[in-house]
């Protein structure tokens, strides 16, 4: 009960419940995460207290936009924890178990957030700037979470994507993370350049997923915001009569 009385309060008093704007403030720190991360090298101070920043910003404004779901809260606090303290370890001894809790965790992350800003668009009953910018984040979670997921599958399998004009062996970490957002980005708006090529089976399939979880997105997605904003207008025409 205390962790949604808390929540409770925080939003009536700093997001003011009216006109809240908590997805605005996700959607900048994933703006300057995607503008940032490839500047930054792994054990770069600044990217490390960026990143910790925005994995508590994401967790902070779910909490604000999912307030009567105190066990997701609670899940998604736990997680952050754990999270934060495998890349406080991480930056300090730069060790691989430690980075792959971290990675585990903030996909964690990710995947509840995506989950709390589709449950906030499906159950909205009217348009605002905050579900716009939510919306917006959904799509670029997707394509984080899949860059994830693509760097996952090259980690464990060497030689599922082919990469053109692109040594491995001598790009480090945080530019192959970089390089698979760029794919992801692009397979998630089926632009398709084929720089970069999936050749194992389980990428190719991931590749086809994400293709199709993006047009199936933007579809219902829009066909949501559209709906309400019609049902809004006919609102305010049976009020003006």
């Amino acid at each position: 009960m205390y962790p949604k009385k808390i929540i409770d309060y925080l939003s009536r008093k700093l997001f003011k419940a009216e006109k809240p704007f908590y997805y605005h403030v996700v959607l900048a720190v994933l703006v300057l995460l995607i503008v940032l991360s490839p500047i930054f090298e792994r054990g770069n101070a600044i990217r490390f207290i960026f990143e910790v920043t925005y994995l508590s910003t994401l967790v902070v404004s779910a909490g604000f936009a999912f307030r009567t779901g105190s066990k997701t809260m609670l899940l998604m606090t736990v997680i952050l924890i754990i999270t934060l303290l495998a890349r406080v370890l991480d930056f300090l001894f730069c060790h691989t178990i430690f980075a792959n809790v971290y990675h585990s965790g903030g996909l964690a992350i990710l995947l509840l957030t995506f989950m709390v800003i589709m449950r906030s668009i499906v159950k909205s009953e009217n348009i605002d700037s905050n579900i716009i910018s939510g919306a917006i984040c959904g799509y670029l979670i997707i394509a984080i979470i899949c860059a994830s997921l693509f760097w996952i599958i090259e980690k464990f399998a060497p030689g599922s994507f082919k990469f053109e004009n692109l040594d491995l062996a001598q790009i480090s970490e945080n530019n192959l993370i970089g390089e698979f957002f760029y794919f992801s980005i692009v397979t998630l708006t089926t632009v398709g350049y084929g720089d970069i090529v999936p050749l194992s089976r389980f990428s190719k399939m991931l590749a086809i997923m994400e293709a199709v979880i993006g047009q199936v997105y933007l579809t219902i997605i829009i066909a949501r915001l559209v709906g309400i904003q019609i049902s809004e207008k006919h609102q305010r025409k049976n009020i003006k009569n």
